[in-house]
Formats: C-alpha cells, structure tokens, sequence
C-alpha cells in the first residue's frame, strides 16, 4: 500500500467504498485537522479539509472533538458536522446534552484558586471554557517550573 494522504482523491475513492449513512468519522480539532498554535484564531482549518470534510458530511456522520469552545471551533471550521464537542468533552451541543452548572461552579472555583496561585508567574495562561478549565504553560520562561506550580487539588 502507498502512503497517499486520507483526503486526497485517491484516498477518498479508495474510502468511498465503505461509506455507508451509518459510518461515523470522529476527528481532533486541534493538531489533527489544524494546526497546533498559541492562539487558537490563528489556526483555521485548511481549505482544502474544509471542503473534504463538508463532503464527507453529505456522506456519513461526522464528529468532532476539540479543546476550544464549540463557538471557537465552529468559527474555524467554518461549516457544522453532525456533532462537535468542545472543552475537552465537556462541551456538547445543547439539544444533546445541556449544560451542567456543577462544572461550571467548579470551573470558576479552579480559575479563581489558580488565578491567584499562578497570576504572577509569567507566561502562564488559564483558558476558562465555562465547563472546562485550561492552563497553557508553554509561553513561561521555564515552562519546567511553571508546571511545578500548578498543582491538582482533589478536594476542590
């Protein structure tokens, strides 16, 4: 077998042999259809995806993950697919799932107890997603020491 690229033709005639309508085709956003960036604005899917994956919707179900908010990711995807979910999972469209305020309470009680923890160390970044909280520690000086500063805390 070559190593011809799933969406190319040759891989998508080579793929249209199995698609029926209950085929699900479940994707990551982020470093799997765009690339990884600091900031999420500055990654948009590809044109070239983007048309592939708005045809593959018309052929069989298509889902998708993300760790930005569906409202980021649908705003790079730029079409909707059958289902996208976004906060790491804990973000679902709300006619299938709706929102859970415990996650929500305990979010914001994350960013306030990290914020304050981890408001001076610079580089640093919490990404509050209303059901998820994120915290991107790659832009510190010494992203070793910063991930040593943050710290999980089950009780909370």
């Amino acid at each position: 077998m070559d190593s011809s690229y799933l969406f190319d033709s040759k891989g998508l005639v080579a793929l249209a042999r199995y698609i029926t309508p209950d085929t699900l085709f479940a994707f990551d956003l982020d470093g799997t259809l765009a690339p990884l960036v600091t900031e999420n604005s500055a990654a948009p899917v590809s044109e070239p995806v983007r048309n592939t994956l708005e045809r593959l919707v018309n052929l069989a179900k298509v889902a998708i993950i993300t760790g930005r908010s569906r409202r980021d990711a649908l705003a790079n995807l730029g079409f909707e697919p059958h289902l996208l979910i976004g906060s790491h999972g804990a973000e679902w469209p709300p006619h299938y799932k709706p929102r859970d305020w415990r996650f929500v309470e305990r979010c914001l009680k994350w960013r306030e107890q990290l914020g304050s923890e981890l408001f001076y160390v610079q580089g640093v970044e919490i990404v509050f997603q209303v059901e998820s909280l994120s915290i991107h520690y790659g832009k510190a000086a010494d992203p070793g020491e910063a991930l040593s500063l943050i710290s999980f805390h089950p009780e909370t």
